[in-house]
């Protein structure tokens, strides 16, 4: 009986501790040299010796199963590498093509106003230029006639002969 309650209390402490769903196995042994005096043996011993033995055994082959551990770890490590890269690559991939439309979206919403200020300009400009022409042309017009009138009195006044009267020559 105390066997099976130190064996229930040990099963019950390790659930606690450990959290996983299902506990370790737990090897029933003993050690080397804690037998009974010959004839006052009480228990099985055999199958307490092939317990001990399979422990023993379990022990001796830890570097073996550390190593199977360490290579076991890379491999699920590498998988999970892949399977992020794949993640990234198709994210990446994404971006860059959101980019691309945002880009282009820029572009024709900024540029094409753009050139069409400009376009609107360069016709400004050149409205101006041209009615900036014809006001230089009209004030040079104005300024020419203005001239040319007062020159046209000069010479009426001192260079025109006088009027000829028909019928005083007869």
């Amino acid at each position: 009986i105390d066997f099976a309650r130190a064996y229930g209390a040990l099963g019950w402490a390790l659930s606690k501790v450990i959290k996983r769903k299902d506990i370790p196995p737990i090897y029933t042994m003993f050690n080397e040299g804690m037998e009974a005096p010959a004839g006052h043996e009480s228990l099985p011993l055999e199958k307490f010796v092939k317990k001990r033995a399979e422990v023993i055994k379990e022990v001796l082959r830890v570097r073996e199963r550390h190593n199977d551990n360490v290579i076991t770890s890379l491999e699920e490590t590498l998988r999970q590498m892949q399977m992020t890269a794949r993640i990234v690559d198709s994210v990446r991939g994404s971006a860059r093509r959101s980019y691309w439309k945002v880009l282009v979206s820029v572009i024709l919403s900024l540029g094409t106003p753009a050139y069409m200020l400009h376009r609107l300009m360069q016709l400004a400009a050149d409205n101006i230029n041209r009615k900036a022409a014809e006001s230089a042309a009209q004030a040079a017009a104005a300024a020419l006639a203005a001239e040319s009138k007062h020159r046209w009195r000069f010479f009426r006044r001192h260079v025109e002969p006088e009027p000829i009267l028909e019928g005083a020559d007869e």
